[in-house]
């Protein structure tokens, strides 16, 4: 934990690592809590750090006179840093600390001689001696094709984070050729999530192997976009938001296996709500969270419909 005044209001903040669940609900994050009169602190904000984070430390890093913070995170050997600016605190920047040298004589793979050795190397395609890696997703910024870092926009995109096993997603309007040849174990149609990815609202997640954090906007708060995040496993479903003052991300099952069910193949393509009614279990979803996370309202044909688990 780590004292310092990180919104310029002469209150002193409180900033804590959370290498498993923290307050805020995220693991793997450092949380935020400003402090206010009579001793009191806001609700924590997490910010995402590398893997397990162990000590924070403040200290003005860059030289603005804002307070910043630097993060150990124990299971990567790395340290993220995070300025402060203008009273808010963005996406940390990963550095890695230099690995022992090799014996003499042992040669150590640097597929792009950037100087990091492959198996540290979070980019061995391209050099990144810097090991940049905003959004934390252990992939380098130069390898990353997808900045998650700048957070949802309301209405049209979220943020999702792999946490463990297989993910995959098809994006809206995509689909999969007919003859295409795909990666085993790679459901037709989907190509794999990884590290953390903006995504467009509509896109549609297969998560019946694996686990992912969904991060959506929650509104807006003096000018700043409000964020909710949840976790999601062992199911498939859509992503859904409308625009609205207070928005609501609706998570709208779907059901792989609706022809074999119910002998439909022309509905086996459709959502289906958690919210019908059916003594026939078709599709099954779990999540934790907290926000405004909702099961999708889809109209599915009777008698079959979707439930959640």
């Amino acid at each position: 934990m780590a004292v310092g005044d990180f919104n310029g209001d002469k209150d002193a903040d409180l900033a804590v690592a959370n290498r498993d669940v923290g307050p805020s609900g995220a693991r793997d994050t450092v949380s935020i809590l400003l402090g206010g009169l009579g001793g009191s602190f806001t609700a924590p904000a997490a910010h995402p750090v590398g893997d397990g984070p162990v000590a924070v430390a403040t200290a003005d890093f860059d030289a603005d006179g804002d307070a910043d913070l630097a993060v150990a995170n124990s299971n990567s050997d790395t340290v993220s840093v995070l300025s402060n600016t203008t009273g808010t605190v963005p996406p940390p920047i990963i550095v890695a600390p230099p690995g022992p040298p090799a014996p003499p004589g042992s040669p150590v793979p640097d597929r792009d001689a950037d100087t990091i050795p492959d198996a540290r190397d979070n980019c061995i395609d391209r050099p990144n001696p810097g090991q940049a890696d905003r959004d934390s997703d252990a992939i380098g910024d130069a390898c990353d094709s997808s900045d998650a870092s700048v957070g949802p926009t309301l209405g049209r995109t979220v943020i999702a984070r792999v946490v463990s096993g297989d993910v995959f997603v098809r994006l809206p309007g995509a689909s999969g050729p007919r003859g295409a040849v795909r990666a085993a174990q790679v459901p037709q149609g989907y190509v794999p999530l990884k590290g953390a990815q903006v995504l467009p609202v509509g896109t549609i997640v297969h998560a019946t192997r694996g686990r992912l954090a969904l991060t959506s906007a929650a509104g807006r708060r003096n000018g700043r976009t409000q964020t909710q995040r949840a976790e999601f496993y062992a199911g498939n479903f859509q992503i859904r938001q409308k625009r609205a003052r207070r928005p609501v991300t609706d998570i709208a099952l779907r059901s792989p296996n609706f022809a074999s069910v119910c002998g439909s193949r022309r509905s086996s393509a459709r959502g289906f709500s958690a919210r019908s009614r059916s003594k026939r279990v078709v599709s099954r979803l779990w999540g934790n969270g907290r926000g405004r996370f909702a099961p999708g309202v889809v109209r599915a044909p009777r008698p079959c419909a979707a439930r959640s688990g």
